[in-house]
């Protein structure tokens, strides 16, 4: 016997042939399984028929020993349970949602596999018996504001090869079919019935083309000749399905984006079609693939600055999910795709899926670290680590990540996320460092083949081409580089950084990093690359002055970039916002002082400092009118103005000159 037990129950009515397998094994841990259910299998457990599951389900819960006398420690997990890491740690044992075995329409018969009517087998036409080369298939749903860009995308498609627009309509009442029927469409009406996978498989069902190519109202193409041309050139002979690129825009009428590469054409045959109530998809066996470079865009997905339109997206595809979930429980895409609606929600149920996916990959597969989907949900896992900045991303990345089987861009993946939970958490910024070489390496081997790496890649994650984690990244790199004094390398990191796609806070962390670091070769540097560059300068170069003060940085670097007037203007601001404090930071300054830190001092030591700066700054503003109008020849007005400015500034020596010129 061996010091630990753990040890689970699974009910009759338990939906998986196995029990959850444990992330976590060691030599001197048995783990055992009793059930009443048939045909339990597993890898790691022992599995134990029994006869009365209540009785030893009471038994687990009050006195486990009963059954393991001599075992030194029972762990009993619920066969909703999985263990993640060692049972002593923190955290190690997490909790699925229980299925509530919801009321709906099933999408599969009694042995499991979809529902769906064969497609009919054409014959008399030009093509393997089929009228046409291709139908592009477009189910529709009130898309009046965008369906026309939609249609003129795949215009030149429909005049240039032999094909035909179908269109499955859902609904709509606004003229979205009668824009499509402009465009020679074939439209078929079927009701919204929370499946989106009948919707699309009734315009196959329907197609007369031999190809079938599936758009969605809200994407658009704006180049389709490579799309052609693979027809024209009869290309097509040689593969049963083709991928394009579905570009997302993160938001509605912006320019940037993420790319997926998506299965969106494919041969006609009897067995073709879509699965999936929602993020629904094309089952095919694997097959010879083209992958296009065409880009679709696409703006379903649009909603930076809007995040309440992203949660009520989000809720409703859970909403539809679950009922994949629960009818095809090792299903793994429907696992994933919940996982990450619940991470959009930033819902911590979000892990719980991804775990749930890795362990049930674990029970399926040979050598799961090498299927695509097992790598998807261990990284997208290690994101959703990285984004509630739990120090537990150490852990996992450390366990999940050994042995596995990941290409240049995936290791770029895991590798930015080190990172990036590293500078979050304040680990020293060697190791940051260390892990930036190797990340130099990654990007080296991935640049020799980006085509290929980006097609392989079980991820849509990529933080060299995705703008916000790229400056993310240079940003930790940089803070890292200052701590460790070589000003060469922040420099060359500093010079790739958007700084203004940085959160403020770390904005204002990079500036702390920046003039703390009293080197006057990269703060000239970083004045340069990132306010410089701007229109509105002289505000931008204030705020930094403000930030300074403001968090208690030396500003006497900075007074090098300003002369005596500018000063002089953001000494009166300051004095407004925080009186004393600059004179506070200039009394431990030691001299010799620079001729603009000695005209400084002479303002924080003069009486009545505040007024007599703002008398004086409006002074210049009035002796600038005074000689605009002594040039337009206005005397008399430049007279009476005159005599306020010598009200106001009594000590002028240039009044003298101002009345000769007048004379």
């Amino acid at each position: 016997m061996k010091k630990r037990i753990v040890c689970t129950l699974l009910h009759k009515q338990y939906i998986l042939p196995f029990p959850y397998p444990p992330l976590w094994k060691d030599k001197d841990t048995d783990f055992i399984c009793f059930t009443e259910k048939e045909r339990i299998f597993s890898k790691v457990y022992k599995i134990k028929q029994i006869e009365e599951e209540e009785k030893i389900e009471e038994i687990l819960l009050k006195k486990p020993s009963m059954l393991f006398p001599d075992c030194q420690e029972i762990i009993y997990l619920k066969e909703n349970q999985i263990l993640t890491k060692a049972p002593w740690l923190k955290n190690a044992i997490i909790t699925l949602k229980e299925f509530k075995h919801c009321s709906y329409k099933p999408t599969a018969d009694q042995e499991g596999y979809y529902i769906y009517s064969k497609n009919p087998i054409r014959q008399g036409g030009a093509y393997e018996g089929r009228k046409i080369l291709l139908t592009i298939g477009v189910p529709v749903s009130n898309q009046i504001s965008v369906i026309e860009r939609c249609m003129k995308g795949i215009e030149p498609i429909l005049k240039t090869i032999p094909s035909e627009l179908v269109v499955i309509d859902t609904g709509s009442t606004d003229g979205t079919v009668e824009v499509t029927k402009k465009y020679g469409a074939r439209v078929f009406q079927h009701p919204w019935c929370d499946n989106m996978s009948l919707i699309r498989n009734i315009a196959i069902h329907e197609a007369e083309g031999l190809w079938y190519m599936s758009i969605d109202d809200d994407e658009w193409f704006e180049d389709v000749s490579e799309i052609i041309e693979f027809f024209q050139s009869g290309k097509y002979k040689e593969y049963e399905t083709a991928s394009y690129i579905q570009r997302n825009l993160f938001q509605k009428g912006g320019k940037e984006y993420s790319d997926c590469r998506t299965l969106r054409m494919a041969k006609i045959t009897p067995e073709l079609h879509f699965e999936g109530r929602i993020h629904d998809a094309l089952t095919i066996e694997i097959k010879k693939e083209y992958p296009f470079e065409t880009a679709a865009w696409h703006e379903g997905f649009a909603f930076v600055g809007n995040r309440e339109k992203a949660l009520e997206k989000s809720q409703r595809n859970l909403s539809i999910l679950c009922y994949d979930v629960e009818e095809y429980p090792m299903n793994m895409r429907y696992n994933y795709q919940m996982a990450n609606e619940y991470a959009i929600l930033q819902d911590r149920k979000s892990i719980a899926y991804f775990f749930r996916g890795i362990s049930i990959m674990r029970e399926l597969f040979e050598e799961p670290e090498s299927e695509v989907l097992y790598k998807k949900h261990i990284l997208e896992l290690l994101m959703q680590y990285n984004t509630i900045e739990s120090d537990e991303f150490f852990e996992y990345a450390q366990n999940l990540v050994e042995g596995m089987k990941f290409n240049p861009l995936e290791a770029i993946v895991v590798y930015y996320l080190y990172i990036r939970m590293s500078d979050r958490l304040g680990k020293p910024f060697e190791d940051i460092l260390n892990i930036g070489k190797v990340m130099e390496q990654l990007e080296k081997n991935y640049s020799e083949n980006i085509t290929m790496y980006k097609y392989y890649a079980s991820t849509t994650i990529n933080p060299i081409e995705n703008k916000y984690q790229r400056a993310e990244y240079h940003r930790c790199m940089l803070c890292a580089w200052i701590q460790g004094k070589d000003v060469e390398k922040a420099i060359e990191h500093l010079h790739q950084l958007e700084l203004e796609r940085c959160n403020r806070k770390d904005q204002i962390k990079v500036w702390g990093f920046i003039i703390k670091s009293e080197n006057k070769r990269l703060i000239a540097e970083a004045i340069s690359h990132i306010i410089a560059k701007k229109p509105n300068f002289k505000d931008e170069f204030w705020n930094l002055f403000h930030l300074s003060i403001e968090n208690n940085w030396s500003v006497r670097i900075l007074l090098e970039y300003l002369n005596n007037e500018e000063i002089k203007e953001y000494f009166v601001k300051l004095h407004k916002y925080y009186p004393g404090i600059l004179k506070k930071q200039a009394e431990k300054w030691s001299s010799p002082y620079t001729k603009k830190e000695e005209y400084l001092q002479k303002l924080l030591n003069m009486e009545n400092r505040l007024d007599r700066i703002e008398l004086e700054l409006l002074g210049e503003q009035l002796k600038e009118s005074i000689n605009h109008l002594i040039q337009n020849g206005k005397r008399e007005e430049a007279k009476g103005l005159l005599e306020e400015y010598e009200k106001i500034c009594p000590w002028d020596e240039k009044i003298e000159i101002i009345r000769l010129k007048l004379e």
